[in-house]
């Protein structure tokens, strides 16, 4: 049994894909097992993940024929995860360009048991700090900010296999702070889900200052494509597959639109420069 147990959920392009597992194969020890959840991306880079994975005998692929989306497909690798500990590793995220990154935050966890999860720095962190503690330990030297409210960045988290279990498993439903919900989006709800369910238990989460995940943001994609994931998933006011969806001027018409209300800058300068056109 290893000890450490990676879940990745594949829908985003082959190029991001490629990025993501090379760097955890070059990046990682052995001691772990990686679950890849095959959720059908529009490009199908199953037959470029078997290219990587050929010869790793502690990845398992496990696929439902169809995209099961982010929520579901997490509950599919962590109730499949054998290891003391289960990390969230997202398909647009690239490891610690550290060798010793997983060992680094196992042995952290190690150590304080009633840490919930741990993540690196990465540039998507958010959250409320509570206390900083500085580490000087073999392998780490440097902050812990840790938190009791708020959320922090999912796209590379360890948290304990025990925990996943007593806190259950996502099955589509969001924990907001009005209460449970039903949620029919494919993907989101995870660090809602899981950060309160850590505050109303009273453990603290938190992230190393000092150890860096690089999450690739929206500026490496096909701006078509983020805004297609981001209606589809997210908001569900398109269902077009995506080979459909971007040749479709009435549909990007009424996506980008949703852009422009958005609190969000870049959301509303790209959908800006498409009605300029």
């Amino acid at each position: 049994m290893k000890k450490y147990s990676i879940i990745t959920c594949i829908y985003n392009n082959k190029s991001l894909v490629q990025s993501v597992l090379e760097k955890i194969y070059k990046y990682t020890s052995d001691d772990f097992e990686h679950i890849i959840v095959y959720n059908h991306p529009v490009d199908s880079s199953l037959d470029l993940i078997r290219d990587l994975t050929r010869g790793k005998d502690n990845v398992i692929i496990l696929d439902k024929g169809y995209n099961l989306g982010c929520t579901d497909g997490l509950d599919l690798g962590f109730s499949a995860a054998s290891g003391k500990y289960i990390l969230k590793v997202d398909d647009d995220v690239l490891v610690p360009f550290n060798t010793n990154w997983l060992q680094i935050m196992g042995s952290i966890m190690d150590s304080m048991p009633k840490l919930a999860f741990l993540s690196p720095n990465s540039n998507v962190i958010q959250g409320g700090k509570i206390e900083t503690m500085n580490l000087d330990l073999p392998l780490y030297k440097g902050g812990l900010n840790l938190y009791l409210s708020g959320i922090i960045s999912w796209t590379c988290l360890m948290m304990r296999k025990d925990l996943y279990r007593e806190f259950g498993p996502l099955k589509g439903t969001v924990v907001t702070v009005s209460g449970n919900v039903r949620n029919p989006r494919l993907y989101g709800g995870e660090e809602q889900y899981y950060c309160i369910k850590a505050r109303q238990a009273g453990l603290p989460f938190g992230y190393l200052t000092d150890l860096w995940a690089i999450h690739l943001d929206n500026e490496n994609r096909d701006i078509e494509y983020v805004l297609w994931k981001y209606c589809y998933g997210y908001l569900g006011v398109t269902h077009l597959p995506y080979d459909e969806f971007k040749n479709n001027k009435s549909e990007l018409d009424k996506c980008f639109s949703y852009w422009l209300k958005e609190n969000n800058q870049w959301y509303s300068n790209k959908a800006q420069e498409y009605f300029k056109k």
